[in-house]
């Protein structure tokens, strides 16, 4: 019976590393840029590959739920299609060929995990691994305040230069005499993105009602990412779920104490490097702004939304394809148009944006099953939350695990549902 168990434990521990080998290599993981010449498309093909190997040996292959496949079976078509026409639009988009891959090496990564593993457990693997990353960059945060850590070079990220401290990642980094001040970032390409994940990692673990020590860990270690965006979500995220009007007496000495706080960091800034550096990071990003084009200072999608809504009425129905501000043939040429609502629609029309987002509206009609039986508070933070990231960061479904976080809520959806029907009945 022990070897029994030992070798079933082992083989737990291969399948995850199979799986979390491919969800690392690529995007929006950053491990191909932090590590020199790292191979990440030879792991990846050695990933499905070792796949591939597995459904041999076994000849066992068990669907969680046809539903996602036909989801990305839609969405591989779609690519191909997409591809087609814009070859008689701009030219041919090579990016959809590679769109398509991605969707199939996803397409068997599904099959390969709800085959030889549990989709439960790799979510709750997930909210570790977050968790973990998250930890590991506030033991950082904290460290440089002290002096105690340093740099260990830096390396050219997506956008700009990245530092890295080992232990994390920070493409925002603010010198202060001999202490670092930064944005954690985690292992992704910048400091927002990280917060993105932190909130899907908050938000499953919360609908499986998995634990109260990582939901902290999530929270708090989530705001050293300075995320304008997460502390919006989490201002939701504790309004919907944990709000009772015994707690309006913490929730205004709260605002004091934010009020207090930030005319204690205006008021002394210009003494201080590092109160002025607090407030570039925070009070000024939130600040309402007195450029006509922002909302507030911290705001960098208002001049993208409004190329994109144009580059979208120009082509409602199949819009203008992945690579459209890389063609100079396309009069958006060399202009940002991503990390806005409308940049789904601007790439890919209206058509296009239903097939690619497929797994969104899957998710959503999910959540409505739960309100069928009886309105759910948790379901509603977590669809409302979720709905206000993508329309700042619309590009969520990068990579196998920029798609598989929407799998993961999915998953934890249908089971804080089955528990709701368990509890009916």
């Amino acid at each position: 019976m022990y070897y029994k168990l030992k070798s079933l434990d082992l083989s737990g521990v291969i399948i995850q590393s199979i799986i979390w080998l491919i969800f690392t290599s690529t995007s929006p993981f950053i491990f191909y840029k932090l590590i020199p010449y790292h191979p990440y498309k030879l792991l990846v093909f050695a990933g499905i590959l070792a796949a591939f190997f597995l459904f041999l040996k076994r000849k066992k292959i068990r669907i969680y739920d046809q539903s996602i496949l036909a989801i990305l079976s839609v969405q591989i078509f779609a690519c191909f299609i997409f591809f087609s026409y814009q070859q008689f639009h701009l030219g041919a988009d090579f990016k959809y060929i590679n769109l398509a891959l991605q969707f199939i090496t996803n397409l068997i990564l599904y099959l390969f995990i709800t085959s030889f593993f549990n989709m439960k457990k790799l979510v709750q693997c997930n909210i570790y691994v977050i968790s973990t990353m998250a930890l590991l960059g506030a033991l950082v945060f904290f460290l440089l305040l002290t002096g105690f850590w340093k740099s260990f070079g830096s390396f050219k990220g997506p956008s700009w230069e990245t530092q890295n401290f080992l232990f994390t990642t920070a493409g925002a980094v603010w010198k202060v005499e001999d202490i670092f001040i930064i944005r954690v970032g985690g292992f992704f390409d910048e400091p927002g993105t990280f917060a993105f994940y932190i909130i899907f990692a908050l938000i499953t673990n919360q609908l499986l009602g998995f634990s109260r020590f990582c939901e902290k860990v999530l929270i708090f270690s989530g705001i050293l990412t300075f995320s304008v965006t997460f502390f919006i979500s989490i201002f939701f995220y504790f309004t919907i779920i944990y709000f009772k009007f015994k707690n309006l007496i913490n929730i205004f000495l709260f605002l004091l104490f934010f009020i207090f706080f930030n005319n204690y960091i205006q008021n002394n800034k210009n003494n201080s490097r590092i109160l002025n550096v607090i407030s570039i990071m925070t009070f000024d990003r939130m600040s309402v702004s007195e450029d006509s084009d922002k909302i507030i200072d911290g705001d960098t999608r208002i001049e993208p939304t409004k190329i994109a809504f144009s580059a979208f009425l120009k082509a409602p129905l199949m819009g203008h394809g992945l690579s459209v501000a890389e063609r100079p043939n396309s009069e958006f040429y060399n202009q940002f148009l991503g990390a806005n609502i409308f940049t789904p629609l601007a790439y890919h029309g209206l058509i296009g944006a239903f097939c690619f987002y497929l797994l969104y509206f899957f998710w959503t009609i999910q959540c409505y099953k739960v309100y069928l039986r009886n309105f759910n508070k948790v379901v509603f933070a977590a669809w409302f939350i979720i709905s206000i990231n993508l329309i700042q960061r619309p590009d969520a479904f990068i990579g196998s695990y920029g798609y598989f976080v929407f799998i993961f809520l999915i998953t934890s959806t249908k089971n804080l549902n089955k528990k709701i029907n368990e509890i009916v009945n």
